[in-house]
């Protein structure tokens, strides 16, 4: 069974409701010989939200109110997978971190400084990684785009726009492209928020329920913008569309000194020269793409086995992770100030 990322998404959204953690419905796969994913919703009669591995076999436990204790108990699971509402998310990750699993969350884990704080010390203390599921990392495109920024073909970098759509907004792949962690940082941000006429369009239900007002007044803008500066000069703007559901689109960009490239046109432009990206692909594959794209087609779940199987985890992915957390909270204090510009905190710096 095969459930894309928008229904998986849009699954987690709406994930969390009349239900606690307490009360998840558990999945188990064993990606044999090494990797075991567990899977946790709050979601009553939720499917399985990803495809499993081929090297995998799945096991289904329908009891509620001791799985999650069953599963943190289970030593052939190494991975649990959180597709929680966010405020049920970090409890998750910390329980999991302390039992020895390693974590990834559907989206943003932790809703204060504190909390990332807290989840990064969890971290550094047991050794097990909490991250974001970001189907980014098995897009073959953005893949082989990173291979390019790496082999320094774009020439220094200097803006990244970021998708509008996406669980983490494109910032996983921003902040590997720029090297954040690995040399540069992000300083500080502005956010705003627009207007949000189209939530104030008449509810779908008001006409079939009579006590229902048939204009909401949301405080919701529907685009949020953020702008963050980086330590070593780039400009990074993120866009998040939040008036409700249209066409999937990363909405991504990168732009150095000698190319620029972005995904709703997806041509690669030199000098004076503008190709489409898919045509010149294959001379800059990214070496992931070459090795499992004749055995499956890759995705976001299965990157990340991959990368625990064979031992390849980077060693700033949590810290990335809480990262793309951190900015949605600075974000919050930013707004609170009408826009003005806000500092990040270096969460190692702060634990130090």
């Amino acid at each position: 069974m095969r459930i894309d990322r928008r229904t998986f998404i849009r699954t987690t959204a709406l994930s969390g409701v009349g239900l606690t953690v307490l009360q998840p419905n558990v999945w188990a796969q064993t990606a044999a010989p090494s990797v075991g994913v567990g899977f946790v919703a709050d979601t009553v009669g939720a499917q399985l939200p990803y495809p499993f591995s081929p090297r995998a076999t799945a096991l289904f436990d329908p009891t509620n109110g001791v799985a999650f204790e069953r599963l943190l108990n289970r030593p052939d699971i190494d991975l649990i997978v959180a597709d929680l509402a966010p405020g049920q998310r970090s409890p998750v990750a910390h329980a999991a971190m302390r039992a020895g699993k390693h974590v990834v969350c559907t989206g943003p884990v932790g809703q204060r400084i504190d909390d990332l704080l807290s989840l990064f010390q969890t971290h550094r203390q047991t050794g097990r990684h909490c991250l974001i599921l970001d189907d980014d990392q098995a897009d073959r495109d953005m893949l082989a785009i990173t291979s390019m920024a790496k082999q320094g073909l774009f020439g220094p970098l200097s803006y990244v726009h970021c998708g509008s759509t996406s669980a983490t907004n494109g910032l996983g792949m921003a902040m590997e492209w720029l090297g954040i962690h690995n040399g540069n940082a992000f300083r500080s941000l502005n956010a705003s928020l627009s207007k949000s006429w189209g939530l104030h369009e008449p509810s779908p239900s008001a006409e079939h329920q009579k006590n229902e007002p048939s204009v909401r007044n949301y405080q919701l803008g529907e685009v949020l913008t953020i702008t963050l500066q980086c330590t070593n000069g780039e400009l990074v703007v993120v866009n998040r569309d939040l008036a409700g559901e249209r066409p999937y689109g990363r909405n991504m960009a990168l732009q150095g000194r000698d190319a620029k490239w972005d995904s709703e046109t997806n041509r690669l432009v030199r000098g004076a020269t503008s190709r489409a990206f898919p045509a010149i692909r294959d001379r800059y594959e990214h070496p992931y793409w070459q090795e499992t794209a004749p055995r499956k087609q890759p995705d976001a779940l299965g990157v990340l086995i991959d990368q625990i199987w064979t031992n390849q985890l980077a060693p700033e992915a949590t810290q990335n992770a809480l990262m793309v957390s951190l900015i949605h909270v600075v974000a919050k204090h930013s707004l609170a100030a009408w826009g003005e510009e806000v500092l990040i905190p270096d969460l190692k710096s702060c634990l130090s």
